[in-house]
C-alpha cells in the first residue's frame, strides 16, 4: 500500500523493478536526494539516497519524520 515502517535516520531498502536505467552509488556525504535519475520522498520529505539500481534503492529515512509508518513515493 506504499507504506513502510521506519525510524528517523534509519537505513532502508526498497526492492522492485524499473527504478532507474543505471546503477549508481553516492560518492560523498551528505548523500544526494537524487541518484541515477531517481528521487524518493517519505511523508513529503526528500530522502538521502546511497544506492540506486533498476531493482533496488537504498537510502536513509529523513530525521524529520515521526517513527512508524511513512508514505513512500519513488
Amino acid at each position: 500500500d506504499g507504506r513502510l515502517g521506519v525510524a528517523p535516520g534509519g537505513l532502508f531498502s526498497i526492492y522492485g523493478a524499473n527504478f532507474g536505467s543505471t546503477t549508481e552509488t553516492a560518492a560523498e556525504i551528505p548523500w544526494p536526494t537524487a541518484l541515477a535519475g531517481v528521487t524518493v520522498t517519505m511523508n513529503g520529505y526528500p530522502v538521502p539516497l546511497y544506492y540506486v539500481s533498476p531493482g533496488q534503492i537504498n537510502g536513509q529515512a529523513p530525521f524529520e519524520i515521526a517513527p512508524g509508518n511513512a508514505e513512500v513515493i519513488v
